[in-house]
């Protein structure tokens, strides 16, 4: 949006507001609010910039400039990385905060256990990130990678995003499977008469799961997102 009266008319839109709420709200005449909508004013003091900003929930360098995102909080469409210093900044509809755990079997009776590292520190994704990749937020978990065996496939200290309601096997796929207690983030292979474990860094053998040791094999979800 290049001009005022267009940021101006959109920020308007968004909140559902007229200027006669606007002009009300600053204390100033309808025919100076008319004037940033119509297009006579191409810019705004610095002090009505801050007061109208506010009072509409958009940023005063968006509304003054264009420059950055529309929202306080929002990350600008087509950026790859932006700051915020508080979740409750980021609109719940457009994104998603997906948090990272820990996972094991509970003492006494052998259910998955996912243990939230911090709620104070979840990744965030747009929402339209799991649209255009067929996932839903709330099975999406994030882990940490452990170690040098799926080098340079993911790396010690990578996190990665599994989808818990994907754990049918496709071959040379990358999965988080859990073989009794223990973690593992590996290529799965099916074998005629069990499942194969592979590790991306060839320093590290395969692991073959069979007979009774399959009972202890469980598939948490298939990997579908990492960074590191």
């Amino acid at each position: 949006m290049r001009t005022l009266s267009e940021r101006m008319q959109a920020a308007a839109d968004a909140a559902k507001v007229s200027q006669a709420d606007i002009a009300r709200h600053l204390s100033v005449s309808r025919s100076t609010v008319n004037q940033w909508f119509n297009g006579r004013a191409h810019s705004l003091s610095a002090d009505y910039g801050a007061r109208v900003a506010s009072f509409l929930n958009v940023n005063a360098l968006w509304l003054s400039s264009g420059k950055g995102p529309m929202r306080p909080g929002e990350i600008p469409a087509g950026a790859a990385v932006a700051a915020y210093n508080d979740f409750t900044e980021l609109d719940e509809q457009r994104y998603v905060k997906v948090p990272s755990y820990d996972v094991g079997l509970s003492a006494g009776n052998g259910n998955l256990a996912w243990v939230e590292h911090s709620e104070d520190d979840p990744l965030v994704f747009r929402a339209s990130f799991f649209k255009a990749r067929g996932r839903k937020p709330e099975n999406a978990k994030a882990l940490y990678v452990r170690g040098r065996s799926m080098e340079p496939e993911l790396r010690d200290g990578d996190t990665v995003v599994i989808d818990i309601a994907d754990t049918r096997i496709v071959d040379g796929e990358v999965y988080a499977v859990l073989v009794g207690d223990q973690l593992f983030i590996k290529f799965v292979d099916r074998l005629t008469d069990g499942i194969r474990l592979r590790s991306a860094n060839p320093e590290f053998a395969a692991q073959d799961i069979r007979g009774d040791d399959l009972e202890r094999f469980r598939v948490l979800g298939k990997k579908f997102w990492r960074a590191g």
